[in-house]
């Protein structure tokens, strides 16, 4: 089913007022837009168009270091929200380029997109350039490389999400022959990065749909880390201080966003007498990027902290064949360090409650007493409904249950059967 069309109509944009013109490149080539239209996308047009500018008072904006084609393109985004762009269809049209020309302007229209502070713009163009890469020249698919990689590394700031999407590209797919022979042909930054990321994720399994859009996205990742470092904005030391966090939940939550993947330990056999220690371990692992990502105001990388876990505890003890539950001890962390509405808190009473006889086998005093009331109370609403020991979960609860309202398809327009 096609994207429902509709929008509120308190989100239009006003296109019958007041036009302003934009002077483009050295020959001063000019564009007309609609003032309302590029003020509301743009904070660097929306300062321009300032009253105290004399660009306002002139209702004209200079741009004589870009280039007609790019604004013209962004200017047809504004109206259309495509990006009209020439399209490669064989390898003869290549003939000698190691770029495919698309990647070229799609490079140059992300570096515009970060001049004039349009991050949704920006997305866009990241939704193009990995579109155009599951795109087959004669049969052939192409990335961004060389010179599509410098415009994008001289054009962008550390930590731009297009700069990871080069790396990442580099790292998931690339080969020795996407580097030039001559050093200073490559952008040395780039290469920095690159080395960084090779060292730190060494076996990337080659295919592995590692590179995903939404990873690239600004505004679906940490609200912590976009106020410390604004995207558009500049933290001159580039450093965040975590004392508190440990390296292992850390390193955890910069492979899920490189990667889109949680590096839990794994077992050599599906189960073996080192099954219970693994799974106890990752529940650790899981629990505490989950409170970090909480922290960091990350709704994503809470999600996916979530689903590890049920994965996790689909996974049965060697000996008796049940389930293994979270430790006294992990439980107690979860309560000593989430709020009150917290999924993981919601998450430890669910399973514990499918976990029969292996539940509260050390007594009250060795549980949280939050806990305890929040089991208990949970238990006495679910009096009457039959749990066995091979539900994963608590009867009529899924996993949207455990995400922050609309984070994923399924969630929206879901409501908990069960109070929280």
């Amino acid at each position: 089913m096609a994207d429902d069309p509709r929008d509120s109509v308190e989100h239009a944009v006003q296109i019958t007022g007041d036009v302003v013109t934009i002077s483009v490149g050295l020959e001063a080539v000019t564009i007309i837009i609609h003032e309302d239209l590029i003020r509301s996308r743009s904070e660097f047009f929306k300062s321009a168009l300032n009253k105290a500018w004399q660009e306002a008072q002139e209702r004209r904006i200079n741009l004589p270091e870009d280039k007609l084609d790019i604004v013209r393109l962004y200017c047809q985004f504004l109206y259309s929200g495509r990006l009209y762009l020439e399209h490669t269809v064989s390898k003869a049209q290549l003939a000698d380029k190691e770029v495919l020309p698309e990647y070229l302007i799609l490079s140059e229209l992300y570096v515009f997109g970060e001049k004039i502070q349009d991050a949704v713009f920006r997305n866009s163009v990241i939704d193009a350039f990995l579109s155009r890469m599951e795109e087959s020249v004669d049969g052939t698919k192409y990335s961004p490389i060389t010179q599509s990689v410098d415009i994008i590394y001289r054009g962008t700031m550390a930590g731009s999400p297009a700069r990871r999407l080069m790396v990442d590209t580099h790292v998931w797919r690339g080969g020795p022959h996407w580097i030039t022979h001559e050093s200073a042909e490559n952008n040395q930054e780039f290469l920095m990065d690159l080395a960084r990321a090779m060292l730190i994720f060494p076996r990337a399994a080659e295919g592995e749909k590692a590179v995903q859009r939404s990873n690239y996205h600004e505004g679906e990742t940490s609200e912590h880390f976009r106020e410390l470092i604004p995207i558009n904005g500049h933290n001159h030391e580039q450093r965040i201080d975590l004392p508190d966090v440990e390296p292992e939940v850390f390193n955890a939550y910069l492979h899920l966003h490189y990667f889109g993947k949680i590096p839990c330990r794994q077992p050599d056999e599906p189960v073996s007498e080192r099954t219970e220690d693994f799974i106890s371990t990752d529940y650790d692992l899981l629990c505490d990027l989950h409170i970090f990502a909480d922290y960091v105001r990350d709704r994503k990388a809470m999600d996916a902290a979530i689903s590890a876990l049920l994965s996790r505890y689909t996974q049965r003890g060697p000996e008796d064949g049940l389930r293994v539950l979270p430790s006294d001890q992990r439980v107690n962390k979860v309560y000593a360090e989430t709020k009150l509405d917290s999924p993981l808190r919601r998450l430890m009473v669910d399973m514990h409650m499918c976990g029969n006889e292996q539940a509260l086998v050390g007594g009250p005093d060795a549980l949280d007493g939050d806990f305890i009331y929040d089991l208990a109370l949970v238990l006495l609403r679910e009096r009457g409904k039959a749990h066995s020991k091979d539900d994963s979960l608590p009867k009529g609860v899924s996993i949207c249950d455990y995400h922050k309202p609309g984070d994923c398809e399924a969630c929206v327009g879901r409501k908990r059967k069960r109070g929280d």
